[in-house]
């Protein structure tokens, strides 16, 4: 199958909260795909997250899971070479590729020019941050207990289930995806699955979790 064929087929999509993000209850703004002047699709203004499943040839499955985040300075999601592309790599591995539609900054249709701006005013870009990374990091948490809970469906080891990010797609990694309270499903840590994911040549950052029985 080439990436073509890959992205134009109809993989599920899974809505991360299904009753509303937490966080984001009022954002109005409208998400949508927008081409940059490079040429390349990236998607805007996600208020709803969502993880796309791309599921791998079950004759060479492996079990391993990846969720995948793309970059795009918490202003867009650069899907297709950091997502699409990925997913296709990691499944003609044998491996589940989950794609994970985080929150971001509200943008314009001139959102280039506010991406630079911002990006070369540190202080408000601080702000920013400041204000999406709880957002991102509950996008992230969220997605990494929605394959747990469903492993079974996607045959998938629940203690290979990894999360890989671009750019500031990686920084909603940064929490470990442990859950702040004990009355959270389960409380998730960092491990090393490197041996079981193989590395892929774009990734910035690559780190596992697996639920464990929460420490009161």
């Amino acid at each position: 199958m080439t990436i073509a064929d890959f992205a134009n087929a109809e993989p599920q999509v899974i809505a991360l909260w299904p009753g509303g993000a937490p966080g984001s209850e009022d954002w109005t703004q409208k998400e949508t795909i927008s081409a940059m002047q490079s040429g390349m699709k990236v998607i805007r203004n996600v208020t709803q997250p969502t993880l796309t499943a791309y599921l791998p040839d079950p004759a060479i499955a492996t079990g391993t899971a990846v969720i995948v985040c793309p970059g795009g300075a918490f202003h867009f999601l650069a899907y297709e070479h950091e997502g699409i592309q990925v997913a296709a790599w990691l499944n003609s591995r044998g491996i589940a590729a989950f794609m994970l539609k985080y929150r971001l900054i509200t943008t314009s249709d001139d959102f280039e020019a506010e991406v630079s701006q911002r990006l070369g005013n540190r202080g408000e870009m601080v702000e920013q941050e400041r204000i999406m990374l709880p957002l991102v990091r509950a996008d992230s948490q969220q997605a990494v207990r929605l394959v747990h809970q469903r492993a079974a469906e996607w045959g998938i080891a629940t203690n290979r289930i990894g999360i890989m990010g671009f750019s500031a797609g990686g920084r909603g990694d940064d929490g470990g995806h442990a859950p702040p309270r004990c009355e959270q499903p389960a409380r998730l840590r960092r491990a090393d699955l490197r041996r079981a994911l193989p590395r892929h040549p774009r990734a910035g950052r690559c780190a596992a979790a697996f639920p464990r029985p929460c420490q009161r």
